[in-house]
């Protein structure tokens, strides 16, 4: 493969949430924001998978594609509607952010697909892991709104020894990379080849600091490989899996 060449990659953006999710999350409000000015331009309330129909009729409507917040969830219809008729009546998005946040963090303004990872993640101790995978955590990236993939792919100061070992039948030795938020995987690559970084197709921008850094080119993974991992949350010794401070964790078998 060209180093210009980007294979596509399905993206994480969920169209409905999971029957478990569904169960938990009863009544809630919700809000779609413009993800480049983080502006909320609409309110709603329902259950099941209202929020994802509002996001089809208002996606069509807008210049970008919109993002699912949710405002807060586990409510009855009755306490449902005086919610979303008392943020709608908030004058901003930091007046709505304040009063949510005062009553049960825990059940306050949350990214839909990150609720759904939150509620409806299997446990899947890192011990159960039969694969050599490298983790990697693009929290920053994530947050500024970047593309998950070229976010996941991009620009690690990784070994270069790890990345180019090689298996006994000449295939990578880790073969796969997991797309972390916390301790939830978010999305699943199966690596094809590594490239100095900034040197394929991105939707990112590179940044030289200096540092030896590389990216991969990566390809879907096989419907065996995204059940056995993919949205799924990593625990180890019994505890959610911990962020590491670079960024980056390898698991061998």
């Amino acid at each position: 493969m060209k180093r210009n060449e980007m294979t596509k990659i399905k993206q994480n953006n969920i169209k409905f949430f999971s029957q478990k999710t569904i169960k938990a999350i009863k009544y809630y409000v919700y809000a779609l924001v413009n993800p480049k000015t983080e502006n909320i331009f609409y309110i709603g309330k329902g259950s099941k998978n209202r929020c994802f129909k509002s996001w089809k009729e208002q996606n069509q409507k807008k210049d970008f594609i919109p993002r699912i917040d949710i405002i807060r969830y586990g409510l009855s219809e009755e306490d449902a509607l005086e919610i979303e008729a008392a943020v709608i009546d908030s004058i901003g998005v930091k007046n709505i952010d304040n009063e949510v946040r005062g009553h049960k963090i825990e059940k306050s303004r949350i990214v839909a697909s990150d609720l759904n990872l939150q509620l409806g993640g299997e446990k899947l101790n890192v011990e159960e892991i039969k694969d050599n995978v490298i983790l990697f955590f693009p929290h920053k990236a994530l947050a500024r709104g970047e593309n998950l993939y070229d976010s996941t792919r991009q620009y690690w100061a990784v070994s270069k020894g790890k990345i180019s070992k090689k298996t006994d039948s000449g295939d990578l030795f880790y073969k796969y990379v997991f797309g972390m938020k916390n301790e939830y995987v978010l999305d699943v690559y199966e690596i094809i080849e590594w490239f100095p970084a900034g040197t394929t197709i991105s939707s990112r921008t590179f940044n030289d600091d200096g540092k030896t850094r590389w990216e991969f080119i990566g390809k879907n993974i096989s419907q065996k490989i995204e059940k056995l991992y993919k949205n799924k949350r990593l625990y180890e010794r019994g505890s959610p899996l911990i962020t590491p401070q670079r960024g980056i964790r390898y698991l061998e078998i």
